[in-house]
């Protein structure tokens, strides 16, 4: 079972996050949205094709923050849905690690009580 083998539950979200694909700079999207997250990664479903290793800028407010989140990730995985028109990635947060784990800790304590 998938769930298995994360190190981190995924909360299910839908909130909308523009993305730009590193060393591809002029490629910023509107349109794209988080499917779930964790403290480690996230689901995430684009009108875009991303490739495994892409590094991405992403940008979003949660339904219940003010404040503009900015996170780095590292595509781990991609495959599309072609009847949506969409492209469905997992991705893994980066650098700085403590950092970003910290944040998505307390992103993640926001979600569950709403």
């Amino acid at each position: 079972m998938e769930e298995d083998r994360r190190e981190n539950i995924r909360i299910d979200a839908s909130f909308n996050f523009t993305c730009k694909v590193y060393k591809r700079t002029e490629q910023s999207v509107e349109f794209s949205q988080i499917k779930n997250i964790s403290i480690g990664g996230a689901q995430i479903a684009t009108k875009f094709e991303l490739n495994t290793d892409n590094i991405l800028e992403l940008n979003f407010r949660t339904p219940q923050s003010k404040s503009k989140i900015t996170l780095l990730g590292k595509v781990l995985e991609s495959w599309s849905i072609p009847e949506k028109s969409l492209f469905i990635s997992r991705i893994t947060f980066a650098y700085p690690k403590e950092v970003t784990q910290e944040m998505m800790s307390e992103l993640i304590k926001e979600l569950k009580t709403g």
